[in-house]
């Protein structure tokens, strides 16, 4: 490749998914553009899940295997994505619409953030995509456990209503998983984890061997690993293995070792730190938009076991212009410009009286002044 080639694959088009997230973190200065991107943000999900219920129908629910040939044909053609990543984009995506179509449309139709979050759910189910179902079902307990404890109670009911009247699900979860004589077994470690098991030890002999700086990108294919994990599989010459190993945090390992995987982590645990800290209201914007932020991003973080890229990718484009709307608000909070329909009411006249005579005669203490300092230092 060129100078010009690395130049445009690696910097431009890499990036160019990441102008929609600026232009919210600058523009959604207001609540009112707040809230208009925030039903952007989940009407991009909404129509993702309404084109995988028109392509595939509902009736491919009764069959796994029927599931998976659709899966992997029909949503390939209609996004060019795979339905991992299909599955990835909705398990976050039924729970963003669910934490924020009840502020979205102030309470007034009760059962309609339910509904479009059955409806997300429902769409989830068809893409037959396994790391979605883990990452839809591990969202619900974390928020059950932080946020909705009678969750804990009712997300087992949900799951094994959806095991017992949607055949497909099961069959896809236990593909590979032998249950004759009253014995469960796993038949095929290989077919339980579509060729994972194959490629994980073989990216994780190559990390070994340069675990601080890694391989550059594409380190799968540059080293070898991708033919070696062919041969494995017993492909052809020419037939196509395993172009990256199939899980985010190995991949990143191979491409940029100890020194570029640990600032990536901890730029998405600032993420999700900040994002649940401005969901300190229970309800409201910035509870929305926090909530909604974090089933993105922890969607992506739980679904990069089986796959994923940490990188900008297109599936991600409505993701990170969540997190820029949520980094956006938390912004706002510690420079104290932060405005929001809950937080605004009128204090009584003589409250503000009584306020701006204090103030006036009293000087700001200068632990206060310091702390001010630091926090907008961070931003300006």
């Amino acid at each position: 490749m060129t100078s010009g080639d690395v130049v445009s694959e690696y910097i431009i088009n890499q990036n160019k998914w990441l102008i929609p997230a600026y232009l919210v973190f600058v523009g959604a200065r207001t609540p009112e553009r707040r809230k208009l991107a925030l039903a952007a943000i989940c009407t991009t999900y909404l129509l993702i899940a309404l084109i995988v219920l028109r392509r595939i129908p509902i009736s491919s629910v009764s069959s796994g295997m029927e599931l998976t040939q659709r899966g992997l044909k029909v949503l390939e053609q209609a996004f060019g994505w795979s339905r991992v990543n299909t599955a990835t984009v909705l398990a976050g995506g039924a729970w963003a619409i669910y934490l924020s179509t009840n502020f979205l449309t102030n309470g007034r139709f009760k059962w309609l953030p339910l509904g479009l979050f059955g409806l997300s759910s429902i769409s989830l189910a068809l893409t037959g995509g396994r790391m979605g179902y883990g990452a839809w079902a591990a969202i619900g307990g974390i928020f059950s456990a932080w946020r909705w404890r009678k969750g804990i109670l009712l997300l087992p009911l949900a799951m094994a209503l959806v095991l017992a009247f949607v055949p497909s699900v099961q069959q896809r979860l236990l593909q590979g998983i032998s249950t004759n004589s009253g014995d469960t077994e796993i038949k095929d470690a290989s077919e339980l984890t579509s060729g994972r098991t194959d490629a994980w030890p073989v990216a994780i002999d190559r990390i070994s061997a340069s675990p601080w700086f890694g391989y550059g990108r594409h380190a799968m294919v540059r080293t070898g690993a991708s033919a070696e994990v062919a041969r494995r599989e017993g492909l052809k010459e020419g037939e196509r293995g395993f172009p990256h190993p199939h899980n985010m945090y190995l991949r990143i390992m191979m491409d940029s070792g100890l020194i570029g995987t640990v600032p990536i982590l901890l730029m998405y645990l600032i993420i999700l730190k900040r994002s649940a800290s401005i969901c300190r209201y229970k309800k409201g914007e910035a509870a929305s938009i926090g909530m909604a932020t974090l089933s993105l991003v922890l969607a992506l973080l739980i679904a990069g076991l089986g796959s994923q890229d940490v990188f900008p990718v297109q599936g991600t484009i409505a993701m990170w212009a969540s997190v820029a709307l949520a980094l956006r608000v938390h912004r706002d909070m510690v420079l104290g410009v932060y405005q929001a329909p809950e937080l605004m009411t009128e204090p009584a006249e003589e409250t503000v009286q009584a306020k701006t005579a204090n103030a006036a005669n009293e000087p700001e203490p200068l632990w206060e002044k310091a702390r001010g300092d630091a926090a907008r230092s961070r931003y300006l």
